[in-house]
């Protein structure tokens, strides 16, 4: 599955999920310096794609890159230490919660859930969404091993090609040389003698037979064994965390008698 479609139906299954209409799939831009929204769901259009917010600490988002760790707001208008971009505003957002996507231990970018109405995000919710956040991350690395495999193939496919080409007009050459050689040998041959005329017979009947035993001394082996990499099927991967999301709520849901009765 492309990186692009990953993420949209990652999006896709955390709002379902979490029931929870705006979510988003940011991914960290180190030329530029931001976070650009890559992909997510209820949001106005023109907005995926095009978006980028700040990545510096007083950005929820920019904080959760940075720290590497989970961010949580319950209610934006208490959150004074935060600076909030107008999109949140746009959309009427008053909660939010952002996790981190890792990478071979680095932050790829940030996965985030934002409600129109006021929530609390527990442990649950930061379990579920991290779970989703490291399967995408294996997904997204896997993707680009792979794409480097198939590059690496691709320029030893080229690699070949050109040596072929290069050993063929080596071969051509020789070719050449050779005849010179022997067309130089048959005028000597008409001036000399009979006995030096069979010496020279001789080395004429080796040099003519170096080109037609010679046609694959250089080459390679047109029959060379290729082998690929394994592929990431990451439909497969993204249907389990659907299934962990799902009994992460049947577990919620079947938790919650006994922490009120502990309460009580």
């Amino acid at each position: 599955m492309p990186p692009d479609r990953l993420m949209h139906h990652v999006a896709a299954q955390v709002s379902r999920v979490t029931h929870i209409e705006h979510t988003k799939v940011m991914k960290h831009r180190p030329e530029k310096g931001d976070l650009l929204v890559a992909a997510g769901v209820g949001w106005q259009p023109g907005i995926v794609g095009t978006t980028t917010l700040a990545l510096d600490y007083r950005s929820p988002a920019g904080r959760a890159f940075q720290t590497g760790a989970p961010v949580t707001i319950d209610n934006l208008d208490e959150a004074q230490e935060f600076r909030f971009p107008e999109l949140l505003h746009e959309h009427g957002i008053v909660s939010l919660i952002n996790v981190p996507v890792m990478i071979n231990g680095f932050t790829w970018g940030v996965l985030e859930v934002d409600s129109s109405e006021p929530r609390r995000f527990d442990d649950w919710d930061i379990g579920f969404l991290s779970t989703v956040a490291n399967v995408m991350g294996a997904c997204l690395a896997l993707h680009e091993v792979q794409q480097k495999g198939i590059e690496e193939r691709a320029q030893r496919e080229r690699d070949r090609a050109q040596s072929n080409i290069e050993l063929k007009e080596l071969q051509h050459r020789i070719k050449n040389n050779l005849q010179i050689i022997v067309a130089f040998l048959s005028l000597k041959r008409r001036e000399s003698s009979t006995e030096v005329q069979a010496k020279l017979d001789s080395v004429i009947g080796r040099i003519q037979s170096v080109p037609r035993g010679s046609g694959n001394v250089f080459g390679v082996p047109r029959n060379a064994a290729a082998t690929s990499p394994k592929s990431c099927d990451c439909t497969t991967v993204t249907t389990v965390c659907g299934q962990v999301a799902f009994r992460t709520v049947l577990v919620k849901k079947a938790s919650l008698p006994a922490v009120m009765t502990t309460r009580q």
